[in-house]
């Protein structure tokens, strides 16, 4: 017996993000603050402490970062943003369409054979196979910046064989296994950091399998990189055996049921590093002023100067565990119920009907 089922799904994705507009990839964010001084930045490297509130920066005059103070991180980072497609607001919000499927493709074939080695001896053998895979977040055309990988494949196998000793003996074996794996990866993964300036004595401790595409998130921006996703893995035996005996007026089964499982798990986490840059040092005058609606974070990133940052550095782990277990059951007819109770009660009516008045017979008229 061949059996398959199928399941492929693809669901569209609209949406809009915010990329950095031309002029504020070359540091230019003039445009923000003719909208209004409330889009003003300020310059980070001019805070010092100051009277009641505990920081105070100067504004950047003109709103414009020059060439110069460009982190050079900060530039290698900055191609990798998509290109503006559509206009987006006045203050250069949502300018930037998604339009891509999410697919999700589902196999799932299955195979019985049944076969009868002769009157005393069948089997069983079963495969089965899962195969699920989808491409999620490719939203940077022709760049592997983002782009994730959610997979579970599954594999099984089962054999069953019975085997007839004599009229009162029928031994039965089965043996399962099963294998199920769950993993998440990025296209990015294996990409090389050294361009990106990080120094030598980080990227050394770094496991190549886990490392990715830095992962960015400028507050307001669509994020760029990802972390190094995870794996684990599942496995199963089984055995079970029960050997049927019938006996006279008993039938006996008895039984064994052991099984061991095992899973492994690597979650990479944050691998590569990761790194915030939101308006805590470009807003102003002082350090609680409110931040603007938009061009602080990402003039945070062109000065080099995070917020927040972080490396994962996860082991992996494995663990196993036994059930077994052993049974013993007899099912034992003492008699044949039926014939007797009818007998019984045919020989009773007869009594009652002979005038017999023994203490049995008087008990059973009652009841």
């Amino acid at each position: 017996m061949f059996g398959y089922q199928g399941h492929d799904r693809a669901q569209p994705v609209a949406q809009l993000t915010t990329v950095p507009t031309e002029a504020q990839r070359q540091g230019d964010f003039s445009a923000l603050l003719a909208l209004g001084s409330h889009y003003q930045i300020y310059d980070p490297f001019t805070t010092v402490p100051f009277g009641p509130s505990p920081f105070r920066r100067d504004p950047l005059p003109g709103d414009i970062i020059p060439a110069s103070r460009i982190d050079g991180t900060a530039k290698k980072i900055l191609s990798y943003y998509p290109k503006a497609n559509p206009a987006g607001t006045a203050d250069g919000l949502q300018n930037h369409s998604i339009l891509v499927p999410k697919t999700q493709v589902l196999k799932q074939p299955v195979l019985r054979a049944d076969h009868v080695f002769s009157d005393e001896q069948r089997m069983i053998a079963r495969y089965s196979h899962s195969s699920f895979r989808g491409p999620f977040d490719k939203y940077v055309p022709g760049s592997d910046v983002r782009g994730r990988i959610r997979a579970r494949p599954h594999r099984g196998v089962a054999w069953d064989n019975v085997f007839v000793l004599s009229s009162h003996t029928v031994p039965n074996v089965r043996y399962d296994f099963t294998w199920f794996q769950e993993y998440q990866s990025f296209d990015n993964i294996g990409r090389s950091l050294a361009a990106f300036g990080f120094p030598d004595a980080l990227l050394r401790e770094l496991d190549p399998g886990g490392v990715s595409f830095p992962q960015i998130v400028v507050s307001g921006l669509l994020q760029l990189g990802n972390d190094g996703g995870f794996k684990r893995a599942n496995y199963t035996h089984s055995l079970l055996s029960v050997v049927n005996w019938v006996q006279a007026d008993h039938s006996f089964r008895v039984g064994a049921d052991l099984r061991l499982l095992y899973e492994n798990a690597k979650n990479h986490g944050n691998f590569s590093p990761g790194l915030d840059f939101a308006e805590t040092y470009t807003c102003g005058s002082f350090d609680n002023s409110p931040v603007a609606p938009a061009g602080q974070g990402l003039a945070s990133f062109l000065f080099g100067v995070p917020t927040g940052g972080w490396v994962d550095l996860n082991d992996s782990r494995a663990e196993s565990s036994g059930f077994y277990s052993v049974f013993l059951q007899d099912d034992w007819r003492i008699t044949t119920t039926p014939r007797l109770i009818s007998d019984f009660a045919g020989n009773t009516r007869a009594r009652l009907r002979n005038g017999t008045t023994g203490a049995l017979e008087t008990l059973t008229s009652n009841q």
